[in-house]
């Protein structure tokens, strides 16, 4: 039996840009609720600190 590499299907690069793009869209969401007042001003400050931290991850793993 032969054995199988795995390559992953794209670059790191590409991945966080990705995952930059789907931050981004998260946090104009969040801000779309809090408009529309679906959430609350609290929720919308927890769920962005959790996005900024997030955000930090992909930042220092660049």
């Amino acid at each position: 039996m032969g054995v199988t590499t795995w390559k992953p299907l794209c670059s790191k690069r590409v991945w966080n840009a990705a995952s930059a793009a789907a931050l981004r869209s998260e946090r104009g969401e969040l801000y779309h609720l809090r408009a529309t007042r679906q959430i609350s001003n609290e929720t919308l400050q927890k769920l962005l600190h959790d996005l900024d931290l997030l955000e930090a991850l992909l930042i220092e793993d660049q």
